[in-house]
C-alpha cells in the first residue's frame, strides 16, 4: 500500500513541475472531423461519378448501325444527332460537378493544413480523422445505393434519358430519394461550408 501511494505521489509530483509532461495530446476539433468526413465523401463522389470520354457524334453513330441494320442512313443521322445533344449535356454535367466538388475537396484539405493537425505531433488526432473520413467514404456509398433503389421503387412513368427534359423531370424524384437516411448526412458537404476560415 505505502509502494502504491509513493508512486501516485511521484507521478503527482512530475505532473505539478513538468505540465507538459502530464497534459494528454489534443485530439482532432468539431471542425476538423467535418473537414475530414466530407473529404471522404468528396473522394467517393469523384471516384463514382467519372465523366469518362466525351461523347461524339461518330461513336453514337456506329453504335446505332450495329443494332439498327434495317434503319436508313438518315434516320440513323438524325437518332445519333438527338443522343449526341443529350449525351454532350449529360457530359457536361458530370464535368461542372467534378469541377464543383473538387474545389470543395480542395477547401476541405485545406483547412486542415491551415490547422496543423495534420503535422503536428502534439496533436492526437490522425485515429479520429481517419474514422471519420472512413464515415464519409461509407455514407456516400450507401446514399448513392439508396437512391438507385429508391428510383427503382418510384412509379413507372418516371423520366428516362430519351425525354427532352428529362433531367428537370427527374429532380423532384432525386428529391424526394435523397431524404433517405443516410443521405441528408452527406448534403452538410455540398452546402456552403461553416469553417472559421
Amino acid at each position: 500500500m505505502v509502494h502504491l501511494l509513493s508512486i501516485v505521489a511521484i507521478l503527482m509530483g512530475v505532473g505539478l513541475c513538468c505540465p507538459s509532461v502530464a497534459q494528454t495530446p489534443n485530439g482532432a476539433t468539431d471542425n476538423e472531423l467535418y473537414a475530414s468526413y466530407c473529404t471522404g465523401v468528396l473522394d467517393e463522389e469523384m471516384a463514382a461519378y467519372q465523366p469518362g470520354e466525351k461523347p461524339s457524334l461518330e461513336k453514337i453513330e456506329k453504335d446505332l448501325k450495329q443494332n439498327n441494320l434495317d434503319s436508313s442512313p438518315e434516320k440513323l443521322h438524325q437518332w445519333a444527332q438527338e443522343l449526341l445533344a443529350i449525351r454532350e449535356k449529360s457530359w457536361e454535367h458530370l464535368q461542372a460537378y467534378q469541377e464543383e466538388r473538387q474545389n470543395k475537396r480542395q477547401r476541405f484539405g485545406a483547412y486542415l493544413v491551415a490547422t496543423g493537425v495534420l503535422t503536428d505531433p502534439k496533436r492526437d488526432a490522425v485515429l479520429g480523422l481517419t474514422v471519420a473520413m472512413n464515415q464519409g467514404h461509407q455514407d456516400s456509398k450507401q446514399c448513392s445505393a439508396t437512391i438507385v433503389r429508391c428510383m427503382d421503387t418510384l412509379p413507372s412513368q418516371h423520366p428516362n434519358e430519351g425525354s427532352s427534359d428529362w433531367q428537370k423531370r427527374l429532380e423532384p424524384y432525386l428529391a424526394t430519394c435523397s431524404n433517405i437516411d443516410p443521405c441528408p448526412r452527406i448534403q452538410r458537404c455540398h452546402k456552403p461550408d461553416s469553417l472559421p476560415f
